[in-house]
């Protein structure tokens, strides 16, 4: 393999493990307020876990997406 296909490949591995964080922090709230509701009993958790994934989520994506073009890792040689 030669060195422009490894960067490219090394490129689209890092976006996987940012797009796997943004799921994790948009799901593992809802999830983890939906063991809470079942454990006291309660109904509002889940919602305000899935609430807050989605803010916390969406709030990351724009950061981790936003490019900075003095950034030497953002050229595009």
């Amino acid at each position: 393999m030669d060195e422009q296909g490894a960067r490219a490949i090394a490129t689209a591995m890092s976006w996987v493990a940012r797009i796997f964080a943004v799921v994790a922090l948009m799901a593992l709230p809802a999830v983890a307020g939906s063991y809470l509701d079942h454990r006291w009993e309660t109904r509002w958790m889940t919602p305000t876990g899935a609430a807050f994934g989605l803010v916390t989520g969406v709030s990351y994506l724009l950061v981790i997406t936003r490019t900075r073009p003095s950034d030497p890792r953002n050229r595009d040689d």
